[in-house]
């Protein structure tokens, strides 16, 4: 309801907004219409088609191209890179709770889509995923039940969002 009303008032005010970042921005506001509308008048400003990338970093949030580097360092136990990564984000002001947050969200996501691959709609990271990709991650996953560990699981389910990223142009939400 939040982003349909946000669409309606961008149109009226000739915004030039993407559909993901009026997801995006009804996702950061938690559902408060005001707090939408504030922040589509903060992302008017910007002279180009408004994204949800342009949205996340408005609001401070975690970029996704940062998020998928944390998951190829994590998923290939690059200790090192995952440490500089790390150093980066906080050194541009993102605390270690919201980097945490952040990589928390795309495994929820993961684990919605392994039960529902429709229910984007309970989707809450800034990765997207497609149907088609939900079910290779539902593939991969079910490939992986086998193995007894716990992280093991959970690298190569990080391992696989990676893989599709790198394959993909990836839509943020």
């Amino acid at each position: 309801m939040v982003a349909q009303h946000s669409q309606e008032v961008a149109d009226a005010e000739a915004i030039a907004i993407q559909n993901d970042a009026l997801m995006t921005i009804s996702r950061f506001a938690e559902g408060d219409l005001r707090e939408s509308l504030q922040l589509l008048g903060q992302v008017n400003l910007l002279s180009e088609s408004v994204t949800a990338n342009h949205v996340i970093e408005m609001t401070g949030g975690v970029p996704e191209t940062d998020l998928l580097a944390l998951l190829d360092a994590i998923t290939t136990n690059d200790t090192f890179q995952l440490l500089k990564l790390a150093r980066t984000l906080v050194d541009s002001g993102k605390t270690p709770k919201l980097i945490l947050s952040s990589l928390l969200q795309i495994y929820r996501d993961l684990l919605i889509l392994k039960s529902d691959p429709n229910a984007s709609d309970l989707l809450t990271s800034p990765v997207s995923y497609n149907p088609s990709e939900a079910e290779e991650i539902c593939l991969a996953e079910r490939v992986n039940r086998s193995c007894h560990e716990p992280i093991q699981t959970a690298k190569m389910g990080s391992y696989r969002v990676v893989t599709l990223a790198r394959t993909r142009t990836v839509n943020i939400l």
